[in-house]
């Protein structure tokens, strides 16, 4: 269903709310004049955000809510820094809300800005995140600003919740916040906003059936072509993709699928997802209580369990929830609450060792994990990556993960080259779908890259001799190097560039265009496919770390301690260091 987004500069007035005004608020507390009833913190432990029921400034009567951050890297996430309201919706299921709201800033940089989010949960049996919809943020300096965001609950949801919330530095307060059922976000208010929000309520529903009770493996099946084990690390409150898993990928003659759930506040589970007539049947192997997903130690054991019990000539592993590049993925909100704390590449590396590895890996939704470092670290894991050096998310991998198991029920003995080949190709299609489908266009912006591991030695070598003649071209053209970086397109706020593409700017020196043809050319034997929109066509495939200035003061620490076999292979931290040493800085 078509949505829209409303956001104007308006007066404090309830004037522009009477087309609502004979709809009953739902929220017991939205002008916090008499208080913060109902109204909760989102517990990030993060010492530099922090929350305020505060009277410094309010746009009707003396109180607001107020949330400010002074420091964001290298932290991500949208949700986690808010003011949040839970409500049961079973009176409103299937009814169309309409949140209004007023937010001023000041300061806000970098992120997403100020915003509101509604979001649905389905609680019983299983947490998993049903809809979800996000106003357009608001970013810089700004008086009050009346928003407006429209939401369809749905018919199953079991628990609601509004966030109010910031994603940035700087300082945002909220008030009159008025939730009703219908209404409209209309042209009284101002023009729609050319946004088109992210949203899991765009899912379908899918027939998947959970058996009762644990069935414990008593002997080993017999040897399969494949095992597809899913490692979903969705311990965060956001999208448990079980379901989704479930239904597009099920055992058959050719495979196994098992799958590693660690539910959001919630138990862990290892799952044997089979094929029942027209739907699929969860069996339970395993119950974990609680695991950490960010230990070594958990996907070590969630492997050896496959290989004893589900035995199979090859493995592909695909690995659900956030990703931060050289930091790793598969945070862990409950086991491990500092949001800092990842499956780093080294302990993913260590896993894949200890059980003999794997044949290819998918980062189905973590962000940036086509990274050097983290794909050099288990280059000799695996044959096959498929990543994105950008944002990621799980939706773009609905229906391709059918396909997948279609092509190895097929083609069985499939190469790991024709394997990569054949996911971004499904990939491609399903972004040419969103790009004609308005309400899917935020899905087409994604980027993906398939990794061939053999040439990873090779490729970081390359990079060690272009380092190396980067320092030598310090001090002297220190400003021009760093104008070099700034020309290259970067992600995750300026913190990492493709390396290709700032390798192509580097032939712009003499001296450099040498080491620069060695990396271009080793990268392209390393890279062996990518998909992607127009805004990337610059792109060659991986990421590295390569900061702003400010970033890297905040950042080279942890940089350095990530144990990455990238550092010891090659002087690029060493060029880092040289870069911003004075007097330029």
């Amino acid at each position: 269903m078509k949505r829209s987004i409303l956001l104007v500069l308006a007066a404090c007035s309830w004037m522009a709310v009477i087309g609502s005004a004979a709809s009953e608020n739902l929220l017991e507390t939205s002008s916090f004049e008499e208080g913060i009833y109902r109204w909760f913190q989102s517990e990030t432990g993060d010492p530099y955000v922090e929350f305020e029921w505060t009277s410094e400034t309010a746009c009707d009567g003396e109180y607001a809510l107020r949330v400010s951050c002074s420091q964001t890297e290298p932290r991500e996430g949208k949700i986690f820094n808010s003011w949040y309201y839970e409500f049961f919706p079973h009176s409103v299921r299937g009814e169309t809300l309409t949140l209004r709201f007023f937010v001023r800033t000041e300061g806000i940089a970098s992120g997403h800005g100020a915003y509101a989010r509604i979001e649905a949960e389905q609680t019983t049996l299983i947490s998993r995140m049903l809809a979800w919809q996000e106003s357009r943020g608001i970013s810089g300096t700004s008086e009050w600003t009346e928003c407006c965001l429209r939401f369809e609950m749905p018919k199953d949801s079991e628990l609601a919740r509004i966030h109010l919330g910031l994603n940035g530095t700087g300082i945002a307060w909220f008030d009159d916040v008025v939730l009703t059922v219908g209404g409209n976000c209309s042209d009284e208010i101002g023009p729609s906003a050319s946004f088109t929000p992210i949203k899991f309520d765009s899912l379908p529903s899918v027939p998947v059936v959970y058996g009762n009770g644990i069935s414990t493996p008593v002997e080993p099946k017999d040897t399969k072509p494949w095992t597809i084990a899913i490692y979903n690390a969705a311990d965060y409150p956001g999208l448990n993709p079980v379901d989704y898993f479930a239904f597009e990928l099920r055992s058959s003659q050719v495979m196994n699928v098992v799958m590693l759930e660690d539910q959001y506040q919630g138990p862990s589970k290892i799952w044997s997802v089979e094929e029942e007539q027209t739907f699929s049947h969860l069996t339970c192997l395993a119950d974990l209580k609680e695991v950490d997903t960010t230990s070594q130690a958990t996907l070590q054991d969630f492997l050896n369990f496959c290989k004893a019990w589900f035995p199979a000539e090859h493995t592909l592993l695909l690995i659900y929830d956030h990703g931060g590049g050289w930091r790793g993925t598969a945070k862990d909100w409950t086991s491990s609450p500092n949001a800092d704390t990842w499956l780093t590449p080294a302990k993913l590396r260590n896993g894949l060792e200890a059980i003999g590895g794997v044949d290819a890996l998918l980062y189905t939704a973590p962000c940036n994990m086509a990274s050097i470092e983290a794909t050099f670290e288990i280059s000799e894991c695996t044959e096959l990556v498929v990543a994105s050096e950008e944002v990621s998310g799980f939706v773009p991998w609905l229906t391709v993960l059918s396909q997948i198991g279609d092509l190895l029920a097929e083609y069985p003995d499939v190469s790991p080259a024709e394997l990569g080949w054949y996911v971004l190709s499904y990939l491609e299609e399903k972004q040419q779908q969103a790009r004609e489908n308005s309400s899917l266009a935020a899905y087409a912006t994604y980027q993906f890259t398939s990794l061939g591991t053999d040439d990873m030695q090779e490729l970081v070598e390359a990079v060690d001799g272009l380092a190396c003649a980067l320092i030598d071209q310090l001090p002297l053209m220190q400003e021009a190097l760093v104008e070099l970086r700034n020309a290259a397109l970067s992600f995750r706020n300026g913190e990492l560039v493709d390396l290709g593409d700032f390798a192509e700017q580097c032939r712009a020196i003499p001296a450099l265009v040498e080491p620069a043809d060695n990396v271009l050319t080793a990268l392209n034997r390393t890279v062996w496919g990518i998909r992607g929109n127009e805004e990337y066509e610059d792109a060659r495939g991986l990421n590295i770390y390569f900061p702003s200035f400010q970033s890297y003061l905040e950042t080279w620490e942890e940089y350095e301690k990530s144990n990455a076999r990238f550092l010891v292979a090659s002087r690029w931290e060493e060029f880092l260091r040289a870069l911003y040493a004075d007097p330029l800085y």
